[in-house]
């Protein structure tokens, strides 16, 4: 399916990650006992394998809650080394957003995993997350592009059971909270590779067209 023109506006990229911002581009800061390995509680690789649903309501200051739904789809990149994810953002009408394509490593020198991202507007983003095993929670912390002097942000990605969490965080400019988001991942299978390697071609055009926006 071919994407809107209309969503690769710069003013209607902007909005949406304004919107996304509270999840995509928060430091998850609560605190944590270092990553586990495959096959443990705390395995972020099995977070991320499967076909997932997200929901998240995301909350700005002074404006009506918008609702986004993912749909991601993770599946090994190396088996037991890496993880590679392909995701949908479609708002409440089902209009799609923006996609997003990221890799999972374990640093076993850094105890955590990286997350590398890349958005469909040609946003890169780098993650370490990690797992709590106190709270049954995983935490993630931006690492790249640093976050904003004054910003401050947490996430939780609370484990009800295996193949659900429940979400939630909260960014703060300067002391005080301008956004936040509440929600819940849910896997319902396994990822399907037709689905996957469709959304990968969609992402490809969505990065095309945005780079050549930027050359105009």
């Amino acid at each position: 399916m071919a994407a809107p023109r209309s969503t690769h506006h710069s003013a209607r990229l902007a909005a949406v990650c304004k919107i996304l911002r509270p999840l995509l581009l928060s430091a998850l800061c609560i605190g944590t006992t270092g990553c586990k390995h495959e096959g443990s509680p705390g395995d972020d690789f099995d977070f991320r394998l499967g076909h997932w649903t997200v929901e998240i309501t995301s909350r700005e200051t002074g404006k009506e809650p918008a609702t986004i739904r993912q749909e991601m789809h993770g599946r090994w990149r190396e088996k037991g080394k890496s993880v590679e994810t392909i995701t949908e953002f479609t708002a409440s009408d089902g209009k799609v957003l923006l996609l997003k394509r990221m890799v999972v490593t374990l640093d076993a020198g850094l105890s955590c995993y990286v997350d590398t991202s890349e958005l469909s507007n040609g946003a890169k983003l780098i993650h370490h997350t990690t797992w709590d095993e106190a709270v049954g929670a995983f935490s993630m912390k931006r690492v790249s592009p640093e976050p904003a002097k004054g910003s401050q942000s947490s996430f939780t990605a609370t484990r009800v059971d295996k193949g659900n969490f429940t979400l939630r965080s909260e960014r703060k400019s300067f002391g005080i909270t301008v956004g936040s988001a509440t929600g819940k991942k849910t896997r319902i299978g396994k990822a399907d590779d037709a689905r996957f390697e469709e959304l990968e071609k969609k992402f490809a055009s969505w990065r095309a067209k945005a780079a050549a926006a930027k050359k105009k």
